[in-house]
């Protein structure tokens, strides 16, 4: 509290009449779990006789995929070209009646990293190149890509790097350095 006794019988006032309105939401309902208590059981779904329900995949925000990632990975030796027409602030094109639609809208530059975290998922390794076989650049910020799917051994280094990457955002995400008075922070061990 302050040194002031008329502000801080003020400030007392104060946290008086706002804590007076506050909503204090309702105890939920629990279970007890090994002993522990859980709040909030999972409901079981109820469908209609003979119904069955059906996990659908998840696809981008407008509900179809943005680019044919599997047609692309299919192994063939492809020509990737960039969309024509104006721009946003971050140089992707948009669509609209004076756009030339291609395979990809968005810079030349941000394609390539966008293909190989794709090709990473589906366990695929892609070559890239912005140079046609004679090395000259290619027309309409074109790539060339060919995709084949990981070894045994590729696959593996690829499944500890993901569980590497899991651990290493668990960590961050539970704050798991210890902060020192430098600012700096150490890795508990």
């Amino acid at each position: 509290m302050r040194d002031d006794p008329i502000q801080d019988a003020e400030l007392r006032r104060l946290c008086e009449r706002a804590n007076a309105y506050a909503f204090i939401p309702p105890i939920e309902p629990t279970t007890r779990v090994g002993g522990k208590k859980r709040c909030k059981m999972a409901t079981k779904v109820k469908l209609a006789r003979g119904k069955e329900f059906v996990f659908a995949r998840a696809k981008g925000f407008g509900g179809e995929i943005k680019y044919p990632w599997d047609e692309w990975f299919s192994g063939d030796l492809l020509l990737l070209e960039r969309s024509e027409g104006p721009e946003n602030s971050k140089g992707t094109v948009i669509e609209g009646q004076e756009t030339t639609k291609r395979d990809y809208g968005v810079p030349r530059d941000a394609m390539p990293p966008k293909i190989k975290t794709a090709a990473r998922r589906r366990y695929k390794i892609v070559q890239i190149s912005r140079r046609d076989a004679d090395g000259a650049p290619l027309d309409h910020e074109g790539l060339i890509i060919k995709a084949r799917d990981m070894t045994a051994d590729e696959r593996i280094e690829e499944d500890l790097l993901r569980a590497e990457e899991r651990e290493a955002a668990k960590a961050k995400k539970a704050g798991a350095g210890a902060l020192h008075v430098d600012g700096s922070t150490q890795a508990v061990a």
